[in-house]
């Protein structure tokens, strides 16, 4: 029996880690992943064959996977039994996995907010799935186009799906299969805030992500004693402040209205300092080791792991009015959000 998992995002590689510690021991059972990365990956998975792929840029991203095929192509010529542990099929590797192959089993695996609202195949989607199709001609593969939501959930084509929370989960296909996590004890006696950033210019039009005030506001308000930034994946601006800041460190951020690390806004407002976190591990793995009180972000599902996981810190969401305006299918995500009495600031 061969296990093959795939990560494109941190969440995945914590979901796929706790799944295998979740298995039964069997000498007779391999687990491979393949994680395809543009920022450096710093995690390990035990008990698991890591292939690690850097997707930065075309020549990369040919290079990735045609050597993923070369891989898949070895693991296919041992005519062992399959099960496949993707996030959705949209993916070139993870469509072939799917839909490519026959004679395998297939379980859905964690995407964020993705497995929690409709999610619909667009146009343009639709179109970027043929130039796929033309990629994975080249390469020797197949591509399938599909519609329907992200995940193909709706196609029946799963056997189950793992999930965090099942409370408010959309992508309900098969087996539901609860992903446990460690969790670590730890007490705090300073006003830590963890902030997570996130590709928001991705969910509203770029007038409205710029809209933070509402953020920096609260973040002023609460007078936290110290304020750690984790920037999202996508994110290839953060420019640390220089030294000549006495006694911020030579890595703190200014917290303006402008931004995090902007200069001083026009009317010379500073809130406050925040400490960048340069990792690739999911939020939901960082909390023992940065202790924080309270996690700030807009719509991150890490706030809905992590008041799962760590009930006693406090959860806010920033601005999730201003998604739920331009895309009511969010509607039962915000319910969520309110059963897991998460703080929703509207802005």
């Amino acid at each position: 029996m061969i296990n093959i998992f795939v990560a494109i995002a941190p969440v995945q590689l914590l979901a796929i880690s706790s799944i295998i510690k979740q298995m039964p021991p069997d000498s007779a059972i391999v687990n491979i992943c393949f994680v395809f990365y543009k920022s450096d990956i710093d995690f390990e998975i035990p008990n698991c064959t890591v292939f690690k792929y850097n997707t930065r840029g075309l020549r990369a991203y040919f290079a990735a996977m045609t050597q993923f095929r070369k891989e898949i192509k070895q693991i296919l010529n041992r005519k062992e039994k399959l099960a496949v542990y993707i996030p959705h099929p949209y993916h070139l590797p993870t469509n072939y996995l799917l839909f490519g192959i026959k004679e395998k089993e297939a379980y859905l695996i964690p995407d964020g907010i993705l497995n929690y609202y409709e999610s619909k195949i667009t146009i343009k989607s639709m179109l970027a799935m043929l130039v796929k199709c033309a990629l994975a001609r080249i390469l020797g593969i197949t591509y399938t186009p599909y519609t329907g939501h992200l995940t193909a959930f709706d196609k029946r084509v799963y056997s189950g799906v793992y999930t965090f929370n099942p409370d408010g989960l959309l992508t309900v296909c098969g087996q539901i299969r609860i992903i446990r996590t460690d969790k670590e004890q730890f007490r705090n006696d300073k006003k830590i805030c963890l902030f997570l950033d996130q590709d928001i210019e991705s969910l509203l039009n770029k007038k409205d992500s710029e809209n933070r005030a509402a953020l920096y506001q609260y973040l002023a308000s609460a007078q936290f004693d110290e304020i750690l930034y984790k920037p999202h994946p996508s994110v290839k601006h953060l420019t640390p402040r220089t030294p000549s800041l006495e006694g911020k460190g030579e890595n703190s951020l200014l917290i303006s209205e402008e931004g995090l690390g902007s200069p001083l806004s026009v009317s010379g407002r500073g809130w406050g300092w925040g400490m960048p976190i340069h990792s690739t591990l999911p939020a939901e793995m960082l909390i023992s080791q940065y202790c924080p009180t309270e996690v700030i972000s807009y719509v991150s599902s890490a706030l809905i792991n992590i008041r799962d996981i760590y009930p006693d810190i406090a959860c806010t969401s920033v601005g999730l009015n201003k998604l739920l305006a331009v895309n009511s299918r969010i509607q039962p995500l915000c319910e969520l959000f309110v059963r897991k009495s998460i703080r929703i600031i509207e802005v």
